[in-house]
């Protein structure tokens, strides 16, 4: 449906009847979110640590460009968790110009207007999701790595003036968020820190606190302040009475100055801006489990035993020297550098005895190498490199083994793809639509006033779905990570084909009552990804059938008109029907 949203109207009297409570209220819940999220700190911290590198700051603060890799021995896991949610991505959206399609919902005919209609609202919605300016393409790689690294992780989709929309990623370092209806995430407080200069910027001098007004007057432009972005479903009749505008819709928005206890802002969406989607998740847990949680044994042991391995390389190249009495050395001291002199004192030498000498032979690096490499791959499968990559790909194989080996990437991966497409791909692309809609980007209603002047207007079909709040489109994926799961079924559509064809020619022709040509075609394109412009309607089908039964008629009829005809002429011809009646005997 569409929405009307305003993400920059700043409330116009901070001071208004309530804004009190709603500040109370607010940091009050934020605390309470902030605990629930407390067990995880320790997870979060490891991962951070020793997978993801870049957000360590959940249990201690950093200096911006601080070094934090310096105990880090095993690149291995972070390697892995960016290489698996680049894949993820290539799989799940691929830069192809049909990688989704919008398709007319089945409580309508399809016709070629509305079928014209959704392929254009297809590309208008892609170009804006390929704008770079839009965000979206760093937004969702952000995303992904904080899914297989933290479990958890959203992106903000909102309005902008330039791009449309606009999309931001937020990570668990920052939300606090809880459940509702289907277990699904409607609840989401931000805390993050602004400067003084920013949060000027952002809500206007007129509507922050006194102190940061006198900090802003006073050019105190980097003190940083820590602000709370609160979005959670308003209480069913408790919203605002009277407010018309943002402030009455579903979901509310409220902005704080948590040092000071001050509202910045207060607002509203018809939904839920940002999508989180966690990666896995037990029953009864709110924040997702991710690929590199299962690996931490691991990958902890793996840097362990590298650090222990670099000290013992360490040890070989460079081992520990030993002499029997420092009165050998003229110089009192070794020197190992390269060219180095060294002078020894011949009369405290013993006889056949070496002046110096290595003071401890080191043990067998065999079963250290066999460790790592055992780890590294173990590693790898944690993070399902193998089924990701699929390093089989370019062998040569029979389309059975093809199937086969699309059947257990399949089984393997199909649930992650599932959740990621029903997480956040569609959500995603829903709130997209929405927004674009609602910023008449996707057409005019008809009848409205800006249908008169327009070329582009909704078809009414479609625009009677809008008004009455049902679906208004289908969505099909025509990506890797959908062609793999649907490989089985695709496999089986050419089989049975191929198995009613082979009856039909031995005589056998009840074999093809059994297919649905247009069912059949429908499905495959789907899944193969065919473009839809190569697709002709059903209704367009249905009026070249019509008519080809038509012309067929019409041949038959004059087939059969010819064919009596030249049987009366043959026959007249051959004498056996006299062209005069004969003469009566006298």
């Amino acid at each position: 449906m569409p929405q009307s949203i305003n993400n920059n109207q700043p409330a116009k009297d901070p001071q208004y009847s309530g804004s009190q409570a709603v500040v109370e209220n607010s940091l009050r819940r934020a605390e309470q979110l902030k605990r629930k999220k407390d067990p995880w700190l320790d997870q979060f911290q490891l991962v951070g640590e020793f997978v993801h590198m870049r957000k360590q700051e959940f249990q201690s603060e950093h200096t911006a460009g601080e070094f934090l890799t310096r105990d880090i021995f095993d690149p291995a896991a972070p390697k892995a968790a960016h290489t698996a949610a680049s894949t993820l991505i290539s799989l799940l959206w691929p830069m192809t110009t049909n990688r989704i399609q919008m398709t007319a919902p089945d409580t309508l005919e399809g016709t070629d207007e509305e079928k014209k209609y959704y392929e254009k609202v297809t590309k208008i919605l892609l170009k804006v999701l390929d704008d770079p300016k839009a965000n979206f393409g760093i937004a969702t790689s952000e995303y992904m790595l904080d899914q297989v690294t933290f479990g958890t992780s959203g992106v903000e989709i909102a309005k902008d003036k330039k791009t449309k929309v606009r999309f931001k990623p937020w990570g668990v370092k920052h939300m606090s968020i809880e459940e509702g209806e289907n277990d699904e995430v409607d609840t989401i407080y931000i805390q993050v820190k602004f400067t003084v200069q920013k949060i000027v910027k952002t809500y206007g001098i007129d509507n922050v606190s006194e102190k940061t007004r006198e900090e802003f007057n006073q050019a105190q432009y980097d003190v940083e302040k820590d602000i709370l972005i609160a979005i959670e479903p308003r209480i069913t009749g408790m919203q605002t009475s009277g407010k018309e505008g943002n402030k009455g819709k579903p979901f509310s928005s409220v902005h704080i100055e948590m040092k000071a206890k001050h509202l910045l802002k207060e607002s509203g969406f018809d939904e839920m801006p940002i999508k989180v989607a966690r990666f896995s998740k037990l029953i009864g847990e709110i924040y997702g489990r991710s690929l590199a949680m299962h690996g931490m044994p691991d990958i902890l042991q793996s840097n362990v035993v590298w650090e222990s391995a670099t000290v013992a390389i360490e040890k070989s190249m460079d081992p520990a020297l030993g002499v029997y009495s420092d009165g050998v050395l003229g110089g009192g001291e070794i020197d190992t550098s390269a060219g180095a002199i060294n002078v020894f004192n011949p009369s405290d030498q013993a006889k056949d005895r070496a002046p110096i000498f290595q003071l401890h032979q080191l043990g067998e690096f065999k079963q250290i190498v066999a460790l790592l490499q055992d780890l590294s791959e173990r590693i790898s499968d944690h993070f399902l490199i193998d089924r990701l990559l699929d390093f089989n790909n370019e062998s040569r194989m029979t389309a059975t083994e093809a199937t086969l080996r699309d059947r257990m990437r399949s089984s393997t991966l199909g649930q992650i793809f599932n959740r990621q497409i029903a997480s956040y791909f569609t959500p995603t692309i829903e709130r997209t639509f929405n927004l674009l809609l609602a910023g008449g980007h996707l057409g005019a209603i008809p009848g409205s006033e800006e249908a008169e002047d327009s070329n582009f207007v909704i078809p009414e079909s479609i625009a009677d779905l809008m008004v009455s709040g049902e679906d208004v489109f289908d969505l099909t994926y025509f990506t890797p990570a959908m062609r793999i799961m649907q490989a089985e079924e695709a496999e089986g559509i050419l089989r049975q084909a191929e198995l009613a064809g082979t009856y039909a020619e031995i005589g056998l022709t009840d074999a093809l009552d059994c297919i649905d040509v247009d069912e059949g075609m429908d499905k495959y394109s789907k899944i193969v990804g065919a473009p839809s412009e190569n697709s002709t309607s059903r209704v367009a089908r249905k009026k070249k059938r019509d008519g080809r039964e038509a012309q067929m008629q019409q041949e038959a009829e004059a087939e059969q008109a010819r064919s009596v005809t030249e049987g009366m002429r043959n026959v007249g011809q051959s004498g056996l029907v006299p062209t005069e009646a004969p003469k009566r005997e006298q």
